[in-house]
């Protein structure tokens, strides 16, 4: 098998990553196939479906796969499928969440979207968000944080550290640690 292979219906495109390879091999080459798909003057929005065959991959590794493919405007993520070899397994939210909505998750949750201002998201172990964080965001574990693309006035609190005011102009990954140096409800600019 080759390391990816590509196919395009219409406008979506399944990539099909060879299993046996490294993540870091995987990024580079799919940093690499994007960048070849992008120069040949696409004018519509592809929507990229990944498939990472049976493989470990962590929460971490999946959020910068993410973020490799939203980069570009020219790409949307439609779906990632991978067998886990373990349990750790990560839910996908797509889409932003409103204002005034609460959304709770047994697991660590990746959402492809926003959260607005008066909408709460909680979640058990860590928090990716591919978008702004503008709202509250509980992660219940101390061992749990919270990854995002960008904080306005968002409120984080982490295991049984209370409400943080984050603000942040580039991607931040806030743990524990990080909000317990500061007093409650202090205001934490980063970046």
């Amino acid at each position: 098998m080759e390391n990816i292979e590509i196919k395009r219906i219409n406008d979506e495109l399944y990539l099909n990553i060879n299993d046996m390879d490294s993540f870091q091999k995987i990024y580079e080459l799919l940093e690499e196939k994007l960048l070849l798909i992008k120069e040949q003057n696409i004018n519509n929005k592809l929507m990229i479906n990944l498939l990472l065959g049976h493989r470990n991959i962590s929460s971490q590794d999946l959020y910068c796969l993410f973020e490799l493919i939203l980069k570009d405007e020219k790409f949307l993520v439609k779906s990632i499928e991978y067998n886990s070899l373990t349990h750790n397994d990560i839910e996908i939210y797509h889409g932003s969440i409103r204002g005034g909505e609460t959304i709770y998750f047994n697991n660590s949750v990746l959402i492809l979207g926003d959260i607005n201002p008066n909408a709460l998201v909680v979640a058990l172990n860590e928090l990716y968000v591919v978008g702004k964080v503008r709202g509250k965001v509980i992660i219940r574990s101390k061992d749990g944080g919270i990854h995002a693309a960008q904080f306005q006035n968002a409120y984080v609190k982490i295991f049984d550290l209370y409400n943080y005011c984050v603000n942040s102009n580039t991607t931040y990954f806030i743990k524990y640690n990080d909000l317990k140096i500061n007093e409650r409800g202090s205001k934490i600019c980063l970046g």
